[in-house]
């Protein structure tokens, strides 16, 4: 059993111009029967969608709280926190992602079996991200 303060799942997505929100990396991965780093179980497939959503490119940075089916306890909710930010897309981390914009999207995402964690994280990235300017 997890610690019920813990983060279940790190997710890393990006915004890809052609396919739309992807995910690039999930840690630790949930794929039990293939090395695929990206592979999300069936009932979460609709992660990439809730992390970067329509409407995203009006904002600079934004969070979004969502909630999503356990793939540990049926009938259970984790919880979910995706903070996206757009970035010069000329920055160095960006070289990576296809872009036919000077902007690029990026997102992580906590998942964790309670809530109330989720706002302490929120408050963290928003101090890390004034620290960054």
């Amino acid at each position: 059993m997890q610690n019920p303060n813990s983060i279940l799942n790190l997710v890393l997505i990006g915004f890809h111009h052609r396919k739309g929100s992807v995910v690039e990396l999930v840690y630790p991965s949930l794929s039990c029967d293939s090395s695929d780093p990206t592979h999300l179980p069936y009932p979460w497939r609709h992660l990439p969608a809730l992390a970067i959503a329509d409407g995203a490119h009006n904002y600079t940075k934004d969070c979004t709280y969502f909630s999503l089916p356990s793939i540990e306890k049926k009938g259970d909710s984790v919880f979910g926190i995706a903070c996206y930010r757009q970035a010069d897309s000329a920055v160095s981390w960006c070289h990576h992602l296809e872009t036919s914009t000077s902007v690029a999207w990026t997102c992580t995402m906590n998942v964790s079996p309670v809530n109330f964690i989720l706002g302490i994280i929120s408050q963290r990235r928003n101090t890390l991200g004034k620290a960054e300017r």
